[in-house]
């Protein structure tokens, strides 16, 4: 009888084990969110994560991130609407269809990064984070001063649920002979050519040296690029970085002061585009995401086409399983859910929600 009782405590105790062996009763969870069974995003009347411990993000194309989370939504830069030329995706998303936003943060305010920002702020209330590079197009669009909050790079400032520290960067920059080159190849192929005098206007602005605007706010390239991190009051962290340049002094500061040297956050939407893998991975995105040191990685910008072709992640997947084992890259398609348990940090993808 004893021996019975003994082997039925072991058979016990191994069926509790297996039912504690790590991410099992967790991807249970995130399967079953109604957040993760839809491609409705949040912002669009898309249900909102009901676990208090679950984050959904979703790629909404260009540089756009949607995150839901703890009963907030947060948009990541907004340009929607794929029939503006050249190349711009047709996702199922545009800005029209967005009804739900508590705020905004743009990266920096070139047209597909803020396009939509303004349509959006005024019908939702959402307030717009951007450098004051964005003052004049916010300004044209009549959005409400009390909607926009101007960032220059080492602000720290607390919102309902999430704090946001922001650290002046600096924007992308290739070869411009190189860029007209991968612009007419583009262009060539699109389903939304730009005009011939559209095109030669573009290219005219590529060759032409970028002059130094009187006003120091207006260069966007170093002085309106601006990177962030939301620590959540749950201790998530995650960075945005929408512009794969060269890291800042201020960003190397920003992260110093999250731990110190070692570091890092927990989920990195960091943008990755450009004239090749090889190039773009050596000398912007594995020196980005060492910086930050994410658990997580999603790509931005990745399939953009204003002036590049679309850039294949597989290379920089592969760059992290060699170099950053600790780091997990995704690359969800479009209006996909990405379900994080930002607790144990583990992910479920939903590419083919039913």
């Amino acid at each position: 009888m004893r021996s019975l009782k003994f082997l039925t405590g072991v058979l016990v105790s191994l069926v509790c084990l297996a039912l504690a062996v790590p991410g099992q009763s967790q991807t249970m969870k995130l399967a079953q969110e109604p957040a993760c069974q839809t491609l409705t995003p949040a912002s669009a009347g898309g249900p909102m994560p009901r676990n208090a411990d679950v984050m959904v993000m979703r790629y909404l194309g260009m540089a756009n991130y949607e995150v839901a989370y703890q009963g907030k939504v947060l948009l990541l830069d907004t340009y929607y609407d794929g029939s503006r030329p050249p190349g711009s995706r047709i996702i199922g998303l545009k800005a029209s269809d967005v009804t739900r936003a508590d705020a905004i943060f743009v990266g920096h305010p070139h047209g597909d990064h803020i396009q939509d920002a303004p349509d959006i702020s005024k019908r939702t209330g959402a307030v717009i984070f951007v450098a004051p590079a964005g003052r004049p197009f916010l300004e044209n669009e009549k959005v409400p001063a009390d909607h926009i909050k101007y960032v220059r790079g080492g602000e720290t400032i607390k919102m309902d649920g999430y704090t946001v520290t922001t650290a002046l960067a600096i924007h992308s920059s290739f070869p411009p002979e190189l860029t007209i080159k991968s612009l007419e190849v583009l262009n060539a192929t699109s389903d939304n050519p730009l005009t011939d005098e559209q095109l030669q206007r573009r290219i005219a602005g590529i060759r032409q040296p970028r002059a130094q605007p009187a006003d120091p706010d207006m260069d966007i390239l170093h002085h309106g690029t601006i990177a962030y991190v939301l620590t959540f009051d749950s201790g998530f962290r995650l960075a945005f970085r929408d512009s794969p340049g060269a890291i800042s002094d201020g960003e190397r500061k920003l992260m110093d002061s999250i731990h110190g040297n070692g570091g890092k956050v927990d989920l990195a939407v960091i943008a990755y585009q450009g004239l090749g893998p090889s190039y773009v991975i050596r000398n912007l995105a594995l020196p980005l995401v060492k910086l930050y040191n994410p658990s997580i990685f999603l790509p931005a910008h990745h399939d953009q086409g204003s002036a590049y072709y679309p850039i294949a992640t597989a290379p920089l997947f592969l760059t992290f399983r060699e170099q950053m084992p600790n780091t997990r890259g995704y690359d969800p398609l479009y209006r996909s859910p990405v379900c994080i348990d930002t607790k144990t940090v583990e992910v479920h993808v939903n590419d083919y929600p039913r």
